[in-house]
């Protein structure tokens, strides 16, 4: 390998890092809040990441007490 060759495997190595790494905190964020929403009321402020039992009880509550369906069809028309 040259030298010129070497120098442009190290700068695309180092440019795919830095976009993973930007990449990774850009997600995490999102993840947290999808991971989140499928807590039980009570798991919602612990610091595990992955629920001790799968709740999908906020969904329902959700979509059955405040009518959300309403407001998600009106995003859906104006978007």
């Amino acid at each position: 390998m040259h030298s010129d060759d070497r120098s442009t495997l190290l700068q695309k190595l180092l440019t795919f890092s830095v976009l993973a790494l930007i990449l990774a905190l850009v997600l995490i964020p999102y993840t947290y809040v999808i991971v989140t929403a499928f807590k039980s009321p009570g798991e919602v402020f612990e610091t595990r990441w992955i629920p001790q039992e799968f709740s999908v009880q906020a969904w329902i509550d959700v979509f059955r007490i405040n009518e959300f369906h309403y407001y998600l069809w009106n995003s859906f028309l104006s978007g």
